[in-house]
């Protein structure tokens, strides 16, 4: 997957891609035209998902995976996807987060899905202060580890000023966070 800027240079139409697990090597993306972009299981590793003699659960910083969204000009993507499922084979770390925090070229960027973070306040706190929180409509948690501390920083981000739907679960939420959460979202509980 180190061919990704090339990749999107071949399609300059392309208005989806789906990447599905791989290590994800790529310094700067930029497409005019592409609205949805999901990507699973991120980064570079001294092992790939499929060498079973490496599985196992070590915290490997993957914030080389992401770095490539710090740099991205997307300027009509809608809606980015990102699956954090595979912790158990390579521990994601709060700086993994840093890049989609610090991404400035999103400014199309409405739905946003952060699914299966184990780091549940480490993202909501890159959420809340990325520079396109104040154009998200729905931000999807579905697997994420909320707790009241992370429903509180949702509950009370000024900068997710139109966020209107909020997908979580109230699992470790206290009664008292998740209804300052129903008071300012519509959530949508995952099933």
């Amino acid at each position: 997957m180190d061919a990704l800027g090339s990749l999107l240079s071949l399609y300059p139409g392309l208005r989806t891609l789906v990447l599905p697990m791989a290590e994800l090597q790529a310094e700067r993306i930029e497409h005019s035209e592409l609205r949805e972009l999901f990507l699973h299981w991120l980064g570079a590793t001294p092992f790939g998902p499929a060498d079973l003699s490496a599985w196992k659960k070590s915290p490997v910083s993957k914030a080389g995976g992401l770095q490539f969204l710090r740099d991205a000009r997307l300027p009509r993507l809608e809606r980015l996807g990102i699956d954090c499922q595979f912790d158990w084979y390579v521990g994601w770390t709060p700086e993994d987060l840093v890049p989609l925090a610090q991404a400035e070229g999103l400014a199309g960027l409405r739905h946003l899905e952060l699914r299966y973070c184990a780091l549940g306040e480490a993202l909501c706190e890159a959420l809340i202060h990325a520079p396109f929180a104040p154009q998200l409509e729905v931000i999807d948690l579905t697997g994420t580890e909320l707790t009241d501390a992370s429903a509180r920083l949702l509950a009370n981000a000024s900068t997710l000023s139109h966020a209107k739907q909020l997908i979580c679960s109230q699992d470790d939420v206290s009664p008292a966070s998740w209804a300052a959460l129903t008071e300012r979202y519509r959530i949508t509980e995952p099933r």
